[in-house]
């Protein structure tokens, strides 16, 4: 895999003149790609069987790479300058986590991207002059990411032939279906989370449940038509807010506390979501990625 670029917090190493390459030659090692797995074992008396009851990934996912300075137009100006190191250290070498993406030739990693940090940069020297940097990444999990995925059961309204049917106003008209059924996209057994805003168009209980996951059924009694009910999920921060607040007082004694999640198992990657009452549901998440290869 040929790298082109990388882009950390919005930022390019190009527009900071580094070029992504190998030049301490290194003796080549078996990359960490993340996927460690430790199990807790249970063996039953006067059994020479372990059961593995459950299983946890053991470090984030962290690697390394080299850049150089890049100067096309002064060939022999390979040197990297103080103000040019701290500008370069500034930038990367940050306590919060960041965006991280990388551009290849092939484009098989565009769209997948990583959380954390450079938790070490060490300069490389030709002589006493520096000429790049040894770079550390550490991820906040032991896999990276696709772009967030919006899902929702709405749709623009048409006629048979095909014509958008509009409003008064000239908006297009969107109607409903109680039925969503959605395909995840994750490289990760399990469940992840939503973000999801619920438009109630009708008065009535708003119930939630989803064919594949029996055990999650969301419930919010006790709703009136044109409440907006907001559920958070992502990094599993979980929270419900009505914009009925005044309205809509007892909501957390309406409330059964399960928040909407996209489930996801290795045999079957469909969630059938059915709605009680009409609703306008958006449902926004981000899917793990994982993958054999970084550099």
């Amino acid at each position: 895999m040929h790298v082109k670029d990388v882009i950390y917090d919005g930022q390019k190493f190009s527009d900071h003149g580094l070029l992504t390459t190998f030049i301490s030659q290194q003796e080549e090692i078996t990359p960490d790609i993340g996927n460690k797995l430790e199990f807790t074992k249970v063996k039953a008396a006067n059994s020479n069987v372990f059961h593995m009851v459950n299983a946890q990934y053991q470090d984030v996912l962290q690697f390394q790479f080299e850049v150089s300075k890049l100067n096309c137009e002064h060939i022999n100006d390979y040197v990297l300058s103080g103000a040019e190191m701290n500008d370069i250290l500034f930038w990367l070498n940050r306590k919060e986590t960041h965006k991280f993406q990388l551009m290849t030739d092939e484009n098989d990693f565009n769209d997948i991207y990583y959380l954390g940090s450079f938790t070490e940069l060490k300069p490389i020297l030709i002589g006493e002059s520096p000429v790049g940097f040894l770079c550390t990444f550490t991820c906040d999990a032991p896999y990276g990411y696709y772009e967030a995925v919006r899902i929702s059961n709405y749709y623009v309204m048409s006629t048979d032939n095909g014509t958008i049917l509009r409003d008064d106003d000239g908006n297009p008209k969107r109607g409903t279906s109680k039925d969503l059924v959605y395909s995840d996209t994750s490289k990760e057994e399990g469940v992840i989370y939503c973000d999801c805003t619920v438009k109630i168009k009708e008065d009535g209980d708003f119930i939630l449940s989803n064919v594949y996951d029996t055990s999650n059924t969301v419930r919010v009694k006790n709703c009136k038509s044109g409440e907006i009910l907001t559920f958070t999920g992502s990094k599993n921060i979980k929270n419900l807010t009505s914009s009925l607040g005044d309205v809509h007082k007892k909501l957390y004694n309406d409330f059964n506390f399960k928040y909407p999640r996209i489930i996801n198992t290795y045999d079957n990657h469909l969630n059938h979501f059915i709605s009680s009452i009409d609703a306008e549901i958006t449902m926004e998440y981000t899917p793990i990625a994982k993958v054999g290869e970084v550099f």
